[in-house]
């Protein structure tokens, strides 16, 4: 990466995380420890700090429901899960550099675990009840 757009890239990436206006304790994690691009991201727009609280929520919710073999699965997968979102940052293209597709890979990730994650707490809440 060429040293102009690692500087442009920098420079984005503090411009996009407004710390005043974000709430402090919205993201799954803690903000003040943001260290990817894919983090500062989510910590500067609020639609995905907040979808990150709720994503983090429910994946408790859902280990709580789960048996021991099961909560190792989704761990597992959650982890493959953050590698893949991380990854997002490799969508980083153009000069001056365009993060559309960045944000775009994000709001798609996220969106589909809440979903996987809701669909898996769901189907145990369902069973439970028999």
């Amino acid at each position: 990466m060429g040293s102009a757009r690692v500087l442009v890239l920098a420079a984005l990436v503090i411009v996009s995380v407004p710390i005043a206006n974000r709430p402090a304790d919205a993201a799954g994690f803690d903000c003040k420890r943001a260290k990817s691009l894919v983090e500062k991201q989510i910590c500067g727009v609020p639609v995905f700090s907040k979808q990150d609280g709720e994503i983090a929520s429910l994946y408790t919710r859902t280990l709580a429901v789960l048996s021991k073999d099961d909560v190792t699965a989704l761990r597992e997968e959650q982890r493959a899960w953050v590698k893949q979102r991380e990854e997002c940052e490799d969508m980083i293209h153009g000069d001056p550099v365009i993060m559309a597709d960045v944000l775009a890979c994000i709001r798609q990730l996220m969106g589909e675990r809440k979903e996987r994650l809701q669909a898996i707490f769901d189907r145990k809440q369902y069973f439970k009840q028999d």
